[in-house]
Formats: structure tokens, sequence, C-alpha cells
């Protein structure tokens, strides 16, 4: 008799597992791989060895690190934020990684500070970095927490469930004691405690599983994201990882290269109008300095695939208010910017020098963070180093958050 009872309970469990399977019940997952970086940040988790990276049905799978705080108390994230920067760019705030866990009186800081319509100030309590909206002290860590917050709400949607209650993080492996706890503070703020921390290298390593690749034993990691550019070189040995040497440009990113398409842009405009006070037309923006930066960052997206990218704005010439039809190739983008991909190739030869290493030392180089795409940047790069090809199939603005959630397995 047991023993039918016993068949009759597993037949009945299997019958459940497979109605909750078809309803889309995905287990009780509680923890997940989190990369909150500076201009964009991804979730993402494993289940049954196999890496997934949330998906939101707005955002998709990056969500901008971007935080609009409204008049009313509220906050909008991401796109929504990068859209409301158009009216009210003072109170929306980006790039807050680069401020947090630093001193108001740091150098770095008030050379950071001249780049942005918002305002940074001192908290006079703890006397670190903080931002000015609406008459409010905001510390760099309620940015991140609210880029979290965004993040768990999909992940809880995806999974069906709100036990989530922990995350394995990963920092840039410059990052200090400071900036490591106050990037901490903001995945506690909302609701997340730390599981642990890993430099980000390390992550991307992990994420296409070099450590466990024979005959590997240096590792150079490529990030060039959005605010920041980091080199690191990892030392393999017997399945662990260890950075051995690390360098970078934190004054180079993905938004200095929108920012010197825009100046080509403004060349354009300038040539041609004498005002951008026109808003005659109801579809197309002025030429205004945040619209062409805007612009500057989608036609470079655009022109990685295509030779030829065009946009237009409105601007006042001496036939009145037109639209000016602005032009960038890839060849011009390349000339143009020319400056920035030598200071990239620059920085990993001195980082390379700084670990008493030679480009034949490198054996496997690994490519993050979205300025990384840039076909141009792959091919210089590569041929620089010397190696026949590039680590490069996982998307890489996700590698991070992909190799944090591996490292649950």
């Amino acid at each position: 008799m047991s023993g039918h009872i016993l068949i009759l309970f597993v037949s009945v469990l299997v019958a459940v597992s497979a109605v909750l399977s078809a309803l889309g019940f995905k287990g009780r997952v509680e923890v997940i791989g989190v990369d909150l970086g500076t201009t964009y940040s991804v979730a993402a988790v494993s289940e049954k060895g196999r890496v997934r990276v949330f998906e939101d049905p707005v955002r998709g799978k990056l969500t901008a690190s971007t935080v609009a705080f409204l008049q009313d108390g509220g906050v909008l994230v991401g796109n929504a934020a990068k859209r409301h920067a158009l009216k009210d760019p003072k109170n929306v705030i980006y790039d807050a990684k680069r401020f947090i866990g630093r001193k108001y009186d740091d150098p770095t800081v008030a050379e950071q500070a001249k780049k942005y319509a918002f305002a940074v100030v001192e908290n006079t309590t703890t006397h670190d970095a903080a931002f000015r909206v609406h008459g409010r002290t905001i510390a760099p860590a309620e940015v991140g927490a609210e880029v979290v917050k965004a993040l768990l709400k999909t992940v809880n949607e995806d999974l069906g469930h709100e036990n989530v209650k922990r995350a394995v993080i990963a920092v840039p492996a410059s990052f200090g004691a400071a900036q490591t706890a106050a990037t901490g503070e903001a995945f506690k703020a909302a609701g997340l405690r730390v599981a642990r921390v890993m430099p980000e290298p390390v992550a991307a390593a992990v994420a296409y599983g070099l450590h466990k690749k024979e005959n590997v034993h240096h590792i150079l990691v490529f990030d060039f994201g959005g605010g920041t550019l980091d080199v690191s070189i990892l030392y393999v040995q017997k399945g662990s990882i260890e950075v051995v040497a690390n360098g970078g440009d934190n004054d180079l990113g993905g938004t200095d290269f929108d920012g010197c398409i825009a100046d080509d842009l403004t060349k354009q405009v300038n040539a041609v109008a004498s005002s951008t006070d026109c808003d005659d037309f109801v579809t197309t923006e002025p030429c205004e300095p945040h619209v062409l930066q805007q612009l500057a960052e989608e036609m470079k997206v655009q022109v990685s695939s295509v030779d030829t990218v065009q946009r237009k704005c409105a601007a006042r010439t001496k036939k009145g208010c037109e639209e000016l039809e602005l032009t960038l190739t890839k060849q011009r983008f390349e000339k143009t910017c020319a400056h920035l991909f030598q200071r990239a190739l620059k920085t990993v030869d001195d980082t390379l020098t700084n670990g008493m290493l030679t480009k034949k030392d490198v054996d496997e180089v690994v490519l993050v963070g979205g300025t990384s795409r840039v076909p141009h940047m792959r091919e210089l790069l590569r041929k620089s180093i010397g190696v026949s090809k590039l680590n490069l199939e996982i998307d890489p603005d996700v590698t991070v958050a992909v190799g944090a959630a591996s490292i649950l397995d």
C-alpha cells in the first residue's frame, strides 16, 4: 500500500511541476548578479547552469543609469529620465558612479562636475560629493538605489515572486573601500543584501569561462563603457583569477565620443545658422547643445553598422527658421575622434607597462562595455595587441552581469 501511495505522490508532484512550468513559474531564485554601471545597468540570473539576462518590456536588457527627480518627489528611471532631461537637465542625474564614495574635496570631483548641467555639492554631514535637486541634497548612492529598484522590479515581475533578497555585485577594480561600501549602500537602500563583491574584470573573464581554459595565464580586459575606460590584466592559476595590473582613463568613455561628434555637429550648424532660436517646427528639435548631444549618441551607434548617418534639427539661417540636415560618415567619425581612439590604446600600453608585461604575454582579450563594440576600436585593439581574435561573443553591455550571475553556479 505504501508503495502505491508513494507512486501517487510522485505523480501528483510531477503534474504540479508541469502545471507550474506551463504557467511560467521559474523557481524560487533568491540571488541575482548585477552590474550597476556608469551609463547602463543590468541584472542576470543563473538557472540550472544557464545565465539569463533580465529584459524589461520597455527598457530592454539595459537600464540607463539615469534618474530624474521630479518636483512632486517622484522619480523617473532609464530612458524616461533621459527624455525628461531635455526639458529639466538640472534635476536629472547620470554618471553618478563617477562620484560615489568620493569626498567633495577630491580633485577629480571638481574636474568631473564641470561636465554636467546638474549641481555637484558637498554633503555637509559626511563631506562626500552629492547632488542638489529641487533644493534637496541627494547622495550618489541614492541615485544608484533608484536604478537598482527599477532592476529589481523587472526581476520580480519576470520571476513571479519577490524572494530575491541578495545580489552578487561587480565594482571597478580601481574602486577603493569607500566607493565599494557606498555601492553596497545603494543595494541595501533598494532592498538587496550584497552576497559577494567581484571586481568587474574578473566577472568578465568568468563570463567567458577563461578561468577554466587551458594554457591561459594572462587575460587583458578592455572595459570601455559610457563614462570610463578600465584596462585590467588578470593572472589565471588553477582556476583562480587575480588582478595583477589595473589602469584606466576616468575621463574617457562613450560620452566623450558623443561630445566629439556633438562638437562636429555644432560646427555644421554654426557654418550656416545665426541662432538656434527656432521653434517653428513641431516635430524637429532646435539645434540646442543638449539636443545635439543626444543626436550625437544616436549617430555614433548607427555609424558602427552603416557608412553614413543623417539627422535633422532646426535653426535660424539667413532664409529664416530651417531644418538643417546633419551628416556623419564612418570615415569622418574615425578621423574627427582619432585622438580618443589613440588615448584608449595608450591606456592599454601604460597598463601593460605598469604590470611589467608585454603584449606577447597576453593570451586572451575580453571586451566589455558599449563603446568596445565600435568596429574601429575593436580592430585597432586587435592589431595593437597582436591577437588573432577577441572575446566578443557575449553582448559587451551585459558581460559583467553575466559573470556575476555565473559565479552562483
